[in-house]
């Protein structure tokens, strides 16, 4: 059951209003944050997506980024597979984090 909502005057509205916008004015301004790339931050160069082997319009031809085994399947969408499976994929994933996680360690050691 929802409770009724109290009425307020038009005054007590405008002095609400009022003290609302004279707490902004005392306040420094901080921006909102946003989603996307900051003002001021240099993008990466364009890279377009690899295009495999198109042999029939329902199927494509191309070489998993892991085993690199050349693999067919069938078109669902616009985006391309990478890899002939999710192990492949999973693989792929785990070899790059242990990657990143010695590149810290050794950045870690030379300072």
């Amino acid at each position: 059951m929802n409770k009724p909502r109290e009425r307020i005057s038009l005054e007590e509205s405008a002095e609400s209003l009022r003290r609302v916008i004279e707490r902004r004015r005392r306040e420094p301004f901080q921006e909102e944050e946003t989603r996307g790339v900051k003002k001021g931050t240099k993008r990466g160069s364009y890279q377009p997506r690899q295009k495999g082997v198109i042999k029939d319009k329902n199927f494509i031809t191309t070489i998993c980024q892991q085993c690199r085994q050349e693999f067919t399947y069938k078109r669902k969408g616009k985006r391309l597979k990478e890899y002939c499976s999710d192990k492949c994929k999973q693989k792929h994933y785990r070899m790059t984090l242990r990657q990143k996680q010695l590149e810290k360690q050794q950045k870690i050691l030379v300072e």
